[in-house]
């Protein structure tokens, strides 16, 4: 009895294979190596970029394929579109890092277990404000895009700087843990508000590799250049000469934690002194708690 011969990649349809590629979990690197394994696999991929991509998006990035736009018909190539893929894949596991380390924390002491996966979502809503800020290259686009932002979004911000902040406090490998940090309480105040600044400045990246044990400091989901240590470092020892006028008499730049508060004040028709609790009973209300995965899109709305 004859035996039947396997089916080659050149033999199935092309409607089978591009079913097969869009249903592969997204890996840039596996994605190129897919492509340069058969010449008829590279030419669908480059051909139907733009339908892959989408699909790929809309299936395993669903929310982050709409606060993240796609390339424009412009820029449909498809190194392009693969690297906006990537894009969204790091965003995606950088915050899911984050959120399995804020979760055993501080998360757990303030809120009731029922209202758990919905705080989870707000604070994912707030890493993903701390992205899109940061997509922002100057600190007058940042200030503006701050400016530009719903309550609601203001509040997600701070509330999730304030889980943040408390993460790093409670790791005991962490700078800004009592053990490791300054000695006086004036001293770690402004420490706080140095680390509050960086994470505005420098996105998730930041937070994740400041909140990560030492020994994972270089993990590759971390996207910021130089070393966050270092980053916080220099802007604490610089908060002082920040405060005062330069040598020729302009006034020091506003903080992006500064305007984050101002907004909110402003917003909310709240003093300053009460920005905290106008955030929090924002965020914690009912219909927003109820918002689920929606959440996500309000924010962005």
């Amino acid at each position: 009895m004859t035996k039947p011969t396997p089916a080659s990649i050149d033999s199935l349809p092309s409607e089978m294979l591009l079913k097969i590629i869009e249903e592969v979990p997204f890996d840039q690197s596996t994605f190129e190596a897919i492509m340069h394994t058969n010449p008829r696999l590279q030419q669908l991929m480059t051909e139907y970029s733009r339908s892959i991509a989408g699909h790929i998006a809309c299936s395993q990035y669903p929310y982050l394929s709409r606060m993240y736009p796609p390339p424009s018909e412009a820029q449909a190539m498809l190194n392009i579109r693969l690297e906006w893929l990537a894009m969204l894949e790091h965003r995606a596991t950088t915050v899911k890092g984050i959120l399995d380390l804020i979760a055993p924390g501080p998360l757990d002491k303030l809120i009731s277990v029922e209202n758990h996966a919905s705080w989870m979502r707000s604070l994912e809503a707030g890493l993903h404000l701390f992205y899109r800020l940061h997509d922002h290259k100057t600190q007058d686009g940042k200030v503006a895009y701050i400016d530009s932002l719903p309550l609601l979004s203001l509040a997600l911000m701070f509330v999730t700087l304030i889980f943040a902040l408390r993460t790093a406090q409670g790791l005991g490998t962490c700078v800004m843990h009592p053990d490791h940090g300054p000695a006086t309480e004036e001293e770690r105040m402004e420490l706080c508000l140095c680390f509050e600044e960086c994470t505005l400045q420098h996105g998730p990246g930041f937070l994740y590799q400041i909140l990560l044990p030492p020994y994972r400091t270089h993990c590759h989901h971390c996207d910021v250049k130089d070393d966050a240590y270092a980053i916080l470092m220099k802007e604490y020892e610089g908060i002082e000469a920040r405060q005062f006028p330069g040598p020729n008499g302009e006034q020091p730049q506003a903080t992006l934690i500064s305007c984050v508060k101002k907004a909110i004040s402003r917003r909310g028709g709240c003093s300053l002194q009460n920005v905290y609790g106008t955030a929090w009973r924002v965020v914690q209300d009912k219909e927003v708690l109820e918002r689920g995965s929606s959440i996500l899109e309000l924010a962005f709305a």
